[in-house]
């Protein structure tokens, strides 16, 4: 950092009373010695995750500090549910009533993995049909945008 090293960083976070306990510092450092980790901890921070990085470690470190519970996904099973199947389904001929200006920005926003972007054209779209709405908001608050883009991808193959 230019101003300041992660030391320095980590002290004048902790100095400020609003964040002295609530926050949680993790480091993430290339200094994967014992003095670096003492000197981490004494510096304020909560804990390290040494470089090179793994997905893993990070959810594992957020797990430990934050209580956050993650669910992955089986990766070896790609295939919907039945009820899955359906409401894409379902949505998918929702989305052929939609206006090709909407159904144009709601894909570069689901391919830009865009959810503020999403939300805005889903309030357009919720003037067109109110249940399309709420399903792509859901689909959006879950962070499938991988998803919505499927669908519509799907129904632009099928026009």
């Amino acid at each position: 950092m230019p101003v300041m090293d992660g030391y320095e960083a980590a002290r004048e976070v902790r100095k400020l009373e609003t964040f002295r306990f609530q926050t949680k510092i993790i480091a993430v450092t290339a200094n994967a010695f014992e003095e670096g980790r003492v000197g981490m901890l004494s510096a304020g921070c909560d804990d390290f995750v040494c470089k090179p990085l793994e997905n893993s470690e990070i959810f594992d470190v957020i797990h430990r500090h934050l209580g956050v519970r993650f669910v992955y996904e089986d990766a070896e099973s790609d295939t919907l549910t039945e009820t899955g199947a359906k409401t894409a389904a379902m949505i998918t001929e929702m989305l052929t009533a939609l206006p090709s200006d909407l159904l144009t920005i709601l894909k570069q926003a689901a391919t830009d993995g865009d959810s503020q972007r999403l939300h805005q054209t889903i309030a357009g779209i919720r003037q067109h049909d109110a249940m399309l709405a709420e399903e792509l908001a859901r689909l959006t608050d879950d962070f499938a945008f991988d998803t919505i883009l499927n669908m519509i991808q799907k129904l632009l193959q099928e026009n």
